[in-house]
């Protein structure tokens, strides 16, 4: 059967893969990496076409009546011919319409803000690690005892203390040792002083150098666990079918955030102004496929570690298609000879080079160590002073009753 020559082509708005415009005579335009596939398919069948778009701008989901809502319905009641724009391939859509080769796999991910930098006062005890350094406070109340039991000195245990504590500083201390089992005992604690002490100061030099980053959410138990906290909040690009996904999966945690999901309407406007509004907001994960944060928000959010799903695409068509075997044997050819994954790496090369364009160089705002960085040094010190008068004021006190 000869291919038409006029094609009715359902989209929706998602922007980088199917950006819509309206233009001087109120007709949709199309741009992104699709339209490149739209333009090949024309050119290769010599067809013209119409774009739609749904009335919710919805991919579609199931109703009641065995019906689907948005591009899936449009494509299904025979309003449009064909539909694109990332259009993902289920058992339950193919009951509706017909779908060509797959040309894609979307890897379902969630994105959150970039990790801010710590205060500079944290720089003075993450050095070490709260195991670290509740060890080295263990050592110093341990090992003054041990001194007075196995060193025949007449200091107080106060006093060994202060000679422990100014070792670590890097400062010598005066203590008389005799024969070899003493020798030992100091030597070895000056051993393990000197390595605390070098340890601590060349990674301190690296967190005053390089500033240091907050924990994050990165992986799905994590933020699974979270949002049933209600510490989180997750957002789902409206009409995708990663709610169902969720919903339906054989992963207790999963289901769980699909759950709370649906319970709190956490959608969101498949735009880059609508996601960058809500993950601002701090404590927010939004799901997507990872391609569109990579191309839409490169260096500007944090991705997971690990995906929910690996989903395909392929072009929609009505199931009374006439050309449905050409078009999928075209699109198979595409596909195959790899011209799809070139645009896509071409598109994404320009769009990247862009934003990298725009991006200033992190290591040419170059600035001396400031106050901010010391302020942990500082603070420790002005602690220590307080700690000190109001003993002292105790002591004076004391004296006096």
């Amino acid at each position: 059967m000869k291919f038409p020559k006029f094609l009715k082509v359902a989209v929706t708005n998602l922007e980088g893969v199917c950006d819509l415009n309206i233009n001087a005579e109120g007709k949709l335009e199309l741009d992104g990496s699709e339209n490149v596939f739209l333009e090949l398919l024309s050119d290769a069948f010599q067809f013209n076409y119409e774009l739609i778009q749904p009335f919710d701008k919805d991919w579609g989901q199931p109703q009641v009546d065995g019906n689907w809502s948005g591009l899936i319905g449009m494509v299904q009641r025979g309003e449009a011919d064909i539909g694109l724009c990332s259009v993902l391939i289920t058992e339950e859509r193919k009951k509706a319409v017909s779908f060509t080769q797959e040309y894609d796999i979307k890897w379902m991910v969630f994105a959150t803000r970039l990790p801010r930098n710590l205060p500079g006062f944290m720089n003075i005890v993450l050095p070490f690690s709260l195991n670290v350094w509740l060890c080295i406070l263990l050592l110093l109340i341990v090992m003054p005892f041990l001194w007075k039991c196995f060193l025949k000195t007449q200091y107080s245990f106060r006093t060994l203390f202060m000679f422990l504590l100014a070792s670590l500083m890097k400062q010598s201390i005066n203590i008389k040792y005799q024969g070899f089992k003493e020798c030992s005992i100091i030597g070895s604690w000056f051993a393990a002083a000197t390595m605390i002490c070098f340890s601590y100061s060349v990674v301190l030099l690296s967190f005053l150098t390089l500033p240091v980053k907050e924990n994050i959410i990165r992986t799905l138990p994590e933020l699974s666990k979270a949002v049933a906290r209600g510490t989180y909040k997750c957002y789902i690009l409206q009409g995708t079918m990663a709610l169902d996904y969720l919903q339906h999966s054989q992963i207790d945690y999963l289901r769980e955030l699909g759950k709370a999901i649906e319970k709190n309407k956490w959608w969101v406007e498949p735009k880059r102004e609508s996601i960058e509004k809500v993950i601002k907001e701090g404590r927010v994960a939004v799901i997507a496929n990872a391609a569109f944060f990579l191309d839409i928000f490169q260096n500007q959010v944090s991705l997971s570690e690990d995906y929910i799903v690996g989903m395909r695409t392929g072009l929609v068509m009505n199931n009374n298609f006439c050309c449905k075997n050409a078009l999928n044997k075209k699109m198979r050819q595409i596909v195959w000879a790899g011209f799809y994954q070139e645009w896509m790496e071409s598109l994404r090369f320009r769009s990247r080079f862009k934003i990298n364009a725009s991006e200033t160089d992190p290591y040419e705002n170059k600035r001396r160590i400031g106050m901010k960085d010391m302020l942990g040094a500082f603070m420790l010190l002005g602690i220590g002073y307080v700690v000190s008068v109001i003993i002292l004021v105790c002591e004076i006190i004391l004296d006096k009753l």
